[in-house]
């Protein structure tokens, strides 16, 4: 589970109560960790921040070798991708691994840019 920090932790929750009416942050915080990374996700996909999750094969072997992830901004009709652990030389032994590192990465990136939802629109 990724904790939400900063300017993307006040727009996720500005977007959850919009959007899950009647629900409150410490409705959110009940949540198991898999429920709460859906709704993150659901709420980059809003802001056209697309998290990319994929299986990597060893094709020589005929084996899975692990998962590898992505952040995904679309602005402008064109797409600009980041690697979650662009410094990491291997894959991630689990799916939850990766989505756990690249909605970290997409957290530290939305608050860095600070993102303006208006760049998003096509």
């Amino acid at each position: 589970m990724c904790e939400l920090k900063g300017k993307c932790k006040d727009d996720f929750f500005s977007y959850f109560k919009e959007n899950r009416r009647g629900s409150e942050n410490g409705f959110y915080e009940l949540l198991p960790a898999l429920f709460q990374n859906a709704l993150i996700i659901e709420f980059f996909d809003s802001k056209n921040i697309n998290l990319h999750i994929e299986v990597v094969y060893d094709r020589s072997g005929g084996y899975v070798r692990g998962f590898d992830s992505e952040v995904i901004f679309i602005m402008h009709n064109d797409f600009t991708i980041i690697n979650s652990d662009c410094l990491k030389e291997d894959v991630y032994e689990t799916r939850v691994d990766a989505t756990n590192s690249v909605i970290k990465k997409a957290i530290e990136l939305y608050n860095m840019l600070h993102f303006d939802t208006n760049l998003s629109k096509n």
